[in-house]
């Protein structure tokens, strides 16, 4: 029928990676340690708020 368009491009001995040899692309994994630091504080600050008061009721003191 007719050749192929595409090239052989499995002699790239001499092929540079894309970057120049820069950084790697920013994975989002930095802002996922952010989120799960967050939201263990939330939830850590929920128990906290309702246990408070009981501990604090608990021991006979006045309550804020």
């Amino acid at each position: 029928m007719g050749s192929s368009a595409l090239t052989d491009t499995s002699d790239n001995a001499d092929a540079v990676a894309q970057g120049g040899g820069k950084e790697l692309a920013e994975t989002g994994a930095g802002q996922t340690v952010f989120l799960v630091i967050g939201a263990a504080t939330m939830i850590a600050g929920g128990v906290g708020f309702r246990v408070l008061p009981r501990l604090v009721a608990g021991r006979g003191g006045a309550a804020a």
